[in-house]
């Protein structure tokens, strides 16, 4: 990543690999980047979320139960690749964080990327959250919270 990440952030990159291979994924995807961005209860990302009173691990719940899992572990040993979706969403991440003038990419600006793209899994969990995912993507990109380590 060109632009420094969190701790919280760099740890939720290596949960996202976790939550892939529990899956027996050979690749992570923007719902495991969600999975593992929904899982710290001390990242900017989820604290943005219970101020906007919506439930991370609702909708954490909610993501899990709609990804299918494969039947073998991957072969791959070391990191999981990004797939393309992921990779371009943490890109759109570091260029969020370099328009607010952060210094860091944090866990709000790659929740916010993945909330922003309106189709797909992740958006659909946050709706049966009773949320709302543009309020949501809007929030993480505006919201002024205690910057994460």
């Amino acid at each position: 990543m060109p632009q420094p990440a969190t701790e919280t952030l760099t740890r939720a990159f290596a949960s996202a690999q976790r939550e892939a291979r529990q899956l027996n994924q050979e690749f992570v995807g923007t719902e495991h980047l969600a999975l593992a961005l929904l899982d710290d209860d001390k990242s900017e990302a989820v604290r943005i979320l219970r101020q906007m009173n919506v439930e991370s691990g609702f909708v954490r719940n909610a993501l899990l139960h709609t990804l299918p899992g494969g039947k073998e572990p991957p072969v791959i040993t070391g990191d999981l690749p990004y797939s393309p979706k992921a990779q371009r969403l943490i890109t759109n991440a570091i260029v969020a964080a370099q328009n607010a003038g952060r210094p860091n990419v944090a866990t709000r600006h790659l929740l916010g990327a993945i909330l922003s793209e309106a189709a797909g899994v992740v958006c659909e969990s946050v709706r049966r959250s009773g949320a709302d995912a543009a309020e949501l993507a809007k929030a993480l990109r505006e919201r002024d919270v205690t910057p994460e380590a």
